[in-house]
């Protein structure tokens, strides 16, 4: 992605010991869409970005393939459900339960107004260093779950940032965009430790770029001015922010291997607004 600057295919996500089985279905579903791929024209590069959920999942039995990649596209609507499903079912998100998380933001700059969108698939974070809306909550929330934790605490997660804009961008400019989306991630209260694989891609459907260089091979396709972009930069990182912060609160508490459990963040709400930890509701 970094080198083409191009996206060919849907962006799958998944736990970590699917990756390279969705890769090939993914691969395979292309040439069978597509005749040409690998005869008379090249490649196809497959997108599949994973997170270790093997607290949850038991990722040395479980493998995903073709089928479920079919029913994930098939199923692909505006509406979707967050918090514990799809690739987010295993997934932990400061020492609660994660996974899918969305938000969007317009951002006007100069006369045109732009959609920021972020998808998170959310596996990262410390309990003791949660931020919900500027309101340290970590300490408070880890004493009301401490007699529960067996586990150690460490910044060993990860997660997946998937941005999508209508703004007109380059390849250089979505880079910088993908960068920001780690702003929100901070404002959750995460450091991005060493052990924790972070990774945001992003991509505009301003314009399409043909896979095929045309008889004129040279592109004549707008890009926004950099005196421009600030307005984009600060949805990225309110709408990464926001995603993370939808995974937490749609999530649903999980059993899974090994009696393993994720408790939910809703389940405190409760006792940490009535602590005074919480924002006002508006």
């Amino acid at each position: 992605v970094e080198e083409k600057g191009t996206i060919e295919t849907p962006v799958v996500l998944t736990g970590v010991s699917s990756a390279g089985a969705l890769y090939e279905a993914l691969f395979r579903r292309f040439m069978d869409e597509h005749p040409e791929i690998c005869t008379t024209a090249g490649s196809v590069n497959p997108v599949v970005c994973e997170c270790n959920d093997s607290y949850l999942n038991d990722a040395r039995a479980a493998r995903l393939g073709r089928p479920h990649l079919d029913a994930a596209l098939a199923s692909a609507a505006e509406d979707f459900q967050q918090g514990a499903v799809g690739a987010g079912r295993g997934m932990s998100c400061f020492g609660l339960k994660g996974g899918i998380g969305s938000a969007s933001r317009l951002a006007t700059t100069g006369k045109e107004t732009y959609t920021v969108g972020v998808l998170v698939n959310a596996n990262f974070g410390v309990m003791t260093n949660l931020v919900l809306a500027g309101r340290p909550v970590g300490a408070a929330l880890s004493a009301l779950v401490e007699a529960r934790r067996t586990e150690e605490e460490r910044e060993s997660g990860s997660i997946i940032l998937v941005l999508g804009t209508d703004a007109p961008l380059t390849a250089r400019q979505l880079t910088r965009m993908a960068r920001r989306c780690f702003v929100g991630v901070g404002r959750t209260g995460s450091f991005v430790g060493d052990g924790s694989g972070d990774v945001a891609v992003a991509f505009s459907n301003a314009f399409r770029i043909p896979h095929e260089a045309p008889e004129d091979p040279v592109l004549r396709v707008p890009s926004l001015h950099e005196g421009g972009i600030d307005p984009l930069f600060q949805a990225a990182a309110e709408a990464a922010e926001e995603a993370i912060l939808s995974a937490l609160l749609w999530a649903e508490p999980v059993r899974g291997r090994g009696e393993h459990v994720r408790r939910a963040l809703r389940d405190f709400l409760p006792e940490l607004d009535a602590a005074g930890l919480l924002p006002p509701t508006r």
